[in-house]
C-alpha cells in the first residue's frame, strides 16, 4: 500500500475512499504518483483497518483502487478477499489501471475474471503526457476510457461508463 485517503471526491463518482496500491510496470511519463512504481514503496495492506475505516464512514459511497497498478496479478490475488466485503456491504468499487480492458478480459486466469465482476467501473489506459486534458473527468490523458465493467461484460463489447451528472 502506499497510500490511503479516508473521503475523496477526484476519484469516481459521490464520496469515495482510494487505495493506492504500490508496484507498477507501466512507467508513464508525467505520472502523478512515480513513487508507486516501486513495489517496496509504502506500508504493508492492512484488510481489517482499510475496511473498518471505509465501512465506518457513513458518508462513503464506494471505493477507488488506483496506483501504482491494481491490476497486476500479484495484486489482484491480494485484492479479491477485500474487495468482496466491499461488495457485499453494497458499495461501488472504481479501479484506475493502465493496461487496457481488451487485455484484461483476454486474461486466462481466473482471479482476473473475479476482479472484473467486483469492479463497477474501470478507467482504463496509460497516462499519456502529451494527451494530457485537465477538462476530463476522473481521466488524466483523453487516451483513457471510463468503461462500465459490468455492462461491458454482459454485452461483451465495451460500453462506456455514463455520468448521471
Amino acid at each position: 500500500m502506499s497510500g490511503f485517503y479516508e473521503e475523496s471526491m477526484s476519484n469516481g463518482i459521490g464520496w469515495r475512499s482510494v487505495l493506492f496500491i504500490s508496484g507498477c510496470p507501466h512507467y508513464c511519463e508525467g505520472c502523478q504518483n512515480p513513487q508507486t512504481w516501486n513495489e517496496s514503496y509504502g506500508t504493508l495492506f492492512n484488510e481489517n483497518y482499510y475496511l473498518k475505516s471505509i465501512l465506518n464512514n457513513k458518508m462513503i459511497d464506494g471505493i477507488t483502487l488506483s496506483g501504482g497498478e491494481p491490476l497486476t496479478e500479484k495484486h489482484i490475488g491480494e485484492l479479491i478477499p477485500f474487495l468482496r466485503k466491499i461488495k457485499k456491504n453494497n458499495l461501488n468499487i472504481w479501479c484506475y489501471t493502465g493496461f487496457v480492458f481488451e487485455e484484461l478480459i483476454k486474461r486466462t486466469n481466473p482471479e482476473t475474471k473475479e476482479i472484473l465482476n467486483l469492479i463497477d467501473v474501470v478507467v482504463d489506459g496509460k497516462f499519456v503526457s502529451n494527451l494530457k486534458d485537465a477538462s476530463l473527468r476522473f481521466r488524466g490523458s483523453s487516451n483513457q476510457r471510463i468503461i462500465d465493467v459490468q455492462k461491458s461484460l454482459k454485452q461483451n463489447k465495451i460500453i462506456l461508463w455514463e455520468d448521471d451528472f
